[in-house]
């Protein structure tokens, strides 16, 4: 952000893109939103990048139909917003007394049980879920724990022995 920053690039924060709108070389140059306040605004840019992550992109492509594009912004193929597929995903750590080692071996993903992941007749739900150890390198773990370095880092790496921990994907 701050290298765009450096070429002209302006973040508004606590907004929401409504639409884009397209200029007659069907190029982006314009974003309709809503301010902080929820008043409407629109912004002109040379460049105009869509990043919203897997539900807000779709939502912002398909709400941004104009004459060039009846069906929403690149979607002449009809499949924005379609085939979408999420993973639940559930982490827990924990603490044990003695130290178990979780950095021997395979960095996250070290699978332990990998349940049904097929459909089969009779079960309640389709497709399946996996369980796995769930392992962060410790100076990932240590840094992303906030804790510093030198005596601070030290203590943190003790504990860390101690820490282990599972996730489970559940497909839906």
């Amino acid at each position: 952000v701050p290298k765009a920053e450096q070429h002209g690039a302006r973040v508004l924060p606590n907004c929401t893109a409504y639409r884009i709108e397209l200029d007659g070389q069907e190029r982006a140059r314009r974003v309709l939103y809503f301010d902080h306040r929820g008043n409407e605004q629109a912004i002109a840019a040379r460049v105009v990048v869509v990043a919203g992550g897997a539900v807000e992109t779709p939502r912002l492509l398909l709400e941004s139909e104009c004459a060039q594009c009846p069906d929403g912004l690149a979607n002449r193929s009809g499949m924005v917003g379609k085939n979408f597929m999420a993973h639940t995903l559930q982490f827990v750590h924990g603490s044990f007394p003695q130290p178990i080692d979780t950095y021997r071996g395979f960095n996250l993903g070290h699978c332990c049980y990998i349940g049904e992941c097929y459909t089969q007749p009779g079960k309640d739900y389709v497709r399946g879920f996996v369980l796995e150890s769930s392992f962060s390198p410790p100076v990932g773990l240590a840094l992303n724990s906030g804790c510093g370095w030198g005596q601070e880092f030290k203590d943190f790496f003790d504990k860390f022995l101690h820490i282990g921990g599972i996730f489970g994907v559940g497909e839906s």
